[in-house]
């Protein structure tokens, strides 16, 4: 049973619900990569406050395609497969569409 739809033009590799509940982060790769060929992955910040209809708040790109993820606070951690151990500050998705990242 589906109660709501989220499409994302990416492949999905891993997602995690912060423990309010309220967000989702979702990281996705194309291994088709953009205009260069060089592939492109992502950490994707979505807002569930409304369960029926989630809304993608903002992304930001990792340096590698991330296959694990965890979100504590205001921080998404990704365990990426060459970059390594990736912390992104999603706080400020949740406020303002955009985030940082500390590799």
């Amino acid at each position: 049973l589906s109660i709501a739809e989220l499409r994302l033009s990416r492949s999905y590799r891993a997602v995690a619900v912060s423990p309010d509940g309220r967000w989702l982060a979702v990281t996705t790769a194309d291994p088709a990569g953009d205009d260069d060929g060089v592939p492109v992955a992502r950490l994707h910040v979505v807002d569930l406050a409304d369960p029926l209809h989630p809304a993608i708040v903002g992304f930001v790109g990792t340096p590698s395609v991330a296959f694990g993820i965890d979100v504590a606070g205001d921080h998404a951690f990704l365990a990426c497969s060459i970059a390594g151990l990736q912390v992104v500050d999603i706080g400020d998705f949740t406020t303002t569409g955009t985030g940082s990242k500390a590799g």
